[in-house]
């Protein structure tokens, strides 16, 4: 029996036995979503929730789309440093040329990719130069990429968006880092609506009508055997860890600083639990690492493996203990990340 199912039946048992209907229960489980930024926005749109849904800007998306997409050894993509004014960002696709000996290779740019007026991303030759065969094929599969990016949505991209929404339908956090969320009874139907409606993305709905336990009903409540308690336990005390997840929101927000010009920033990951995800896990890595953003990795009071790439591929890592938690010293540690 899961974790749902202990606290449904209990509820229906307090609800028959007179309880009263003060809320729901409201959470949702999510794999992998690649859906239609227009269509996301239209059934988000449909109550009042639109500005919610988050746009990602189209450099942002070129940047990301060339951490994605696989270049054979002998290429180097990097950014025109003065690209043309019309376009807030455009990387060159450069072919290594091997030079004898060790004064340099040569690297010739065989294609291009920019971002034009329309906001999207385009490939084409190199201005004033024919195109390299080899190197247009990978500029225009990036290019296609940072389109497919700026115009869908990511799970990321609707959890955000419920998460808003909830907050705005004045849903009450059930854990320290969300995840559960109790809503009150005029916020109800208007979440039904939404949440149904998600389903059809790929998202597991879970909803769950929440009833007071007057003190006649108290026996039901407490009806559920001690393997049942023990799994709802579990349920919301034991991990929870998305740390792939959190990486993705961290880097989209530090791409989209850069794409307004605010260069430069890290990504500093402080985690309390264990995520064994670590192809999730790696990709995002990699993706910060072509976007050149290093990542700080803090685990409190938690051992990290040193084959995670949250530590293996990060630029410093450093554990907190408990007594580090209560002890100003303790900053220290924090500061040797960085070096």
């Amino acid at each position: 029996m899961n974790a749902k199912t202990v606290i449904q039946e209990t509820q229906d048992r307090i609800a028959a036995a007179g309880g009263q209907h003060i809320g729901d229960l409201a959470s949702w489980n999510a794999t992998h979503i690649d859906a239609s930024r227009q269509a996301v926005t239209a059934i988000f749109a449909a109550e009042g929730f639109a500005h919610l849904v988050p746009n990602i800007e189209p450099a942002a998306a070129l940047i990301r789309a060339v951490g994605e997409i696989s270049k054979t050894s002998g290429f180097l993509v990097r950014p025109f440093a003065r690209p043309h004014k019309d376009s807030p960002l455009a990387v060159g696709f450069y072919v290594q040329h091997a030079e004898d000996g060790e004064s340099g290779d040569k690297y010739i740019c065989g294609a291009r990719v920019r971002i034009t007026a329309a906001g999207l991303a385009e490939a084409s030759p190199p201005e004033h130069a024919p195109a390299i065969a080899d190197a247009l094929a990978i500029a225009e599969s990036t290019a296609v990429r940072a389109n497919h990016l700026i115009e869908h949505a990511k799970t990321c991209d609707v959890s955000s968006a419920l998460v808003a929404a909830i907050r705005e339908l004045r849903g009450i956090p059930l854990r320290e880092r969300g995840g559960f969320y109790l809503l009150p009874i005029v916020s109800c139907e208007r979440w039904r609506r939404l949440s149904t409606a998600v389903e059809q993305l790929g998202f597991e709905r879970i909803l769950i009508e929440m009833h007071d336990a007057p003190s006649n009903v108290k026996v039901a409540a407490q009806a559920s055997s001690a393997t049942d308690v023990l799994t709802l336990i579990r349920h919301f005390l034991g991990g929870g860890t998305d740390t792939a997840r959190a990486l993705a929101a961290g880097l989209y927000e530090v791409n989209r600083l850069a794409a307004e010009g605010h260069k430069g920033a890290d990504l500093i990951l402080m985690t309390d639990g264990i995520d064994p995800a670590y192809d999730e896990q790696a990709v995002q890595v990699d993706q910060a690492k072509a976007a050149n953003v290093r990542l700080w990795t803090v685990a409190i009071e938690c051992d990290i493996a040193e084959a995670s790439p949250l530590r293996s591929g990060a630029s410093g890592y450093t554990r907190l203990g408990g007594q580090d938690l209560v002890d100003a010293k303790s900053v220290n540690a924090m500061a040797k990340v960085s070096r």
